[in-house]
């Protein structure tokens, strides 16, 4: 697993349902791309391909 705060690559349909069912709410994925471009500070664990991708954040 590696950080990343590149936020180029992120899957934002598949983090909006990882949201979802974590549960955190149901956020819609353009709220968390605004979400994250307008924090200074935001770093993502991610374990191979892109971040948010379903079955490679957060295990």
């Amino acid at each position: 697993m590696e950080w990343t705060s590149d936020q180029d690559q992120i899957d934002w349909d598949a983090l909006s349902e990882l949201y979802r069912i974590a549960p955190l709410g149901d956020k819609k994925p353009e709220d968390l791309k605004r979400a994250f471009a307008n924090s200074m500070y935001k770093m993502l664990r991610v374990r191979g391909g892109r971040p948010g991708r379903r079955g490679t954040c957060c295990r």
